[in-house]
């Protein structure tokens, strides 16, 4: 059944999956480097940069995840697709806050923004899970679950390994991680919000979401990337 399922929503399981993914990516890499951004470029002692990027990871984690789920509930009044604009949007806000928080020069401002990448990386966990789970059978949502954890785990664990080699490879000097920095978590959020864009359509022309859209019945394959028409 599984195998089925992912058949028939492959092109929204791909794309899913790997905004999810890219999403991650952002949140690993940031955790795992930030600590040495600002003990290089800033010049922070470690018990500076813990209290900072604990409480920038604590209240931008639980204001993505709270914020993100509760944003998507109310959007999704619109349409379940909803859920995965706002997946879009949260990939374009951390692209800003990615490329902003390594380059500015002020540690207290980086570490404000610092947070907004964990608040916008993370709101697509909740909102992403929900649409994914809104159209997955109840036999089979544990299978999905894995799936999407998995695809989650894979992709977001490349996010401090690309850091490293960027660094090691380009930018050698003590303060060129944040270069690195400035390059991955901007480019995988880009990604990501790329990647949900693309996974609205077909989302949109899955069964479950053409009867929750209240009769409006949107044509065309929910795997082949073909344009949707609406019909009344």
């Amino acid at each position: 059944m599984i195998a089925a399922f992912i058949k028939e929503h492959r092109l929204f399981l791909s794309f899913h999956h790997a905004g999810v993914g890219f999403c991650s990516m952002v949140t690993t890499g940031t955790a795992a480097w930030g600590a040495v951004l600002f003990a290089r470029v800033h010049g922070w002692s470690p018990s500076q940069i813990g209290l900072a990027e604990g409480l920038a990871l604590i209240a931008g984690g639980i204001l993505g995840m709270l914020g993100g789920g509760a944003l998507s509930d109310y959007l999704s009044r619109r349409g379940p697709h909803m859920r995965l604009v706002v997946c879009v949007f949260a990939g374009l806000g951390a692209a800003i806050a990615g490329v902003s928080f390594p380059l500015v020069d002020d540690p207290n401002l980086a570490i404000v923004l610092l947070g907004a990448v964990f608040m916008f990386a993370g709101m697509p966990f909740g909102a992403a899970n929900a649409a994914l789970q809104l159209i997955a059978p109840d036999a089979i949502r544990g299978a999905v679950s894995a799936l999407f954890f998995f695809s989650l785990s894979m992709i977001g664990g490349l996010g401090p390994a690309l850091i490293a080699i960027l660094s090691d490879r380009w930018f050698p000097t003590p303060d060129g991680i944040r270069f690195a920095i400035a390059i991955v978590i901007p480019a995988a959020s880009l990604l990501a919000a790329i990647c949900y864009a693309l996974s609205v359509g077909p989302y949109r022309r899955t069964s479950v979401v053409q009867q929750l859209n209240g009769g409006v019945k949107v044509t065309g394959p929910s795997n082949d990337g073909a344009p949707a028409v609406a019909d009344a």
